[in-house]
């Protein structure tokens, strides 16, 4: 596993911070979501480039206590293309993730949501010259979003996901994020 410090860090104190806090209905659920996934290609002595495709998840959780949960589930990022220097190149993410997940009620229907865990990402990428590679990286994952009950069965839910650096290797790497919206049903 390859941790940054800092996200190491920020990782602990999201977590430490959304737990006391946190407030959210016990049980299974399950969730999916659609959005955007914004990924940025850094590419020594070409330059770099961004690139934002359609996504989408799904996933599931437990709410363990009103006040902390574990979720699991699975990102489709899309796949990115760009010319750098005349060189093309295209991206195509796919990550596992794991989290702790806290909430900060606002009322009775809607909470303000946080997330702290390990992201598990496989990325093809491939040039326009006949490369290609599959790149496995283990990052951490931060989120931060909001839930909106309908009902007691079913929510609106729309969270924001930094994944970090996807890929890293030596004269390339890759980051990415996903913003998403989509609808949580509680067993």
């Amino acid at each position: 596993m390859k941790f940054s410090h800092f996200k190491f860090a920020a990782s602990l104190i999201v977590a430490a911070v959304a737990l006391p806090a946190a407030a959210q209905q016990q049980g299974f659920y399950s969730d999916f979501s659609v959005g955007s996934s914004k990924q940025h290609l850094i590419v020594d002595n070409l330059g770099d480039f961004n690139d934002r495709t359609t996504a989408w998840k799904i996933l599931g959780g437990y709410g363990i206590t009103q006040y902390v949960g574990v979720e699991g589930g699975y990102i489709e990022l899309g796949r990115a293309r760009a010319n750098i220097a005349g060189f093309s190149f295209e991206s195509k993410p796919r990550t596992f993730f794991a989290a702790i997940t806290g909430a900060l009620p606002v009322n009775t229907q809607f909470a303000l949501t946080g997330k702290a865990g390990v992201a598990i990402s496989r990325t093809r990428i491939s040039d326009g010259a006949g490369f290609s590679t599959t790149e496995r990286y283990t990052n951490s994952l931060l989120g931060i979003g909001a839930t909106y009950k309908f009902t007691d069965k079913l929510s609106l839910v729309g969270e924001y996901e930094d994944l970090g650096k996807i890929v890293k290797q030596p004269g390339y790497n890759l980051k990415a994020n996903v913003t998403s919206i989509g609808l949580r049903y509680q067993f």
